[in-house]
């Protein structure tokens, strides 16, 4: 990320080919009791930093059962479309068997394409953000 830094200390974005994926996860659970079992939060989150960081990505958000996440927006990567896709089967294989099968389905779309990447903010409080122009092709 050291480009996207340099570019903020100017206010600028840097120009970059990202690939995003969008993931969206159905839990197996009611509306009586949606956080029956909060350990399989924890350690869906933790595999998906710890999975993110070993590919090379970057976790934007996780809101609810959708999670965001980018590969070449911040650091250069080669092959980005490949590391997304290792993540995705990573994923999913843990979702299936990882989480004592708490995780009902995984839907994900991922796309490549350009963006402007930027940390805004100071270094304390700094937020990685991206944009695209294309997010509609991950709504697909």
């Amino acid at each position: 990320m050291p480009e996207v830094v340099a570019a903020a200390a100017t206010g600028q974005s840097v120009l970059r080919r990202a690939c995003v994926a969008r993931v969206v996860l159905h839990r197996q659970s009611t509306v009586d009791a949606p956080f029956a079992d909060d350990a399989a939060y924890h350690a869906l989150l933790t595999f998906v930093h710890a999975q993110a960081k070993a590919t090379g990505g970057a976790v934007h958000s996780f809101v609810g059962d959708v999670l965001l996440i980018s590969w070449g927006a911040f650091n250069a990567a080669a092959q980005p479309e490949a590391k997304a896709c290792r993540f995705l089967l990573a994923l999913r294989r843990f979702t299936e068997v990882g989480c004592g099968g708490q995780w009902a389905a995984m839907q994900a779309a991922v796309c490549t394409g350009p963006s402007r990447a930027l940390f805004a903010g100071d270094d304390a409080n700094g937020t990685p953000v991206v944009a695209i122009g294309w997010q509609r092709r991950l709504d697909a």
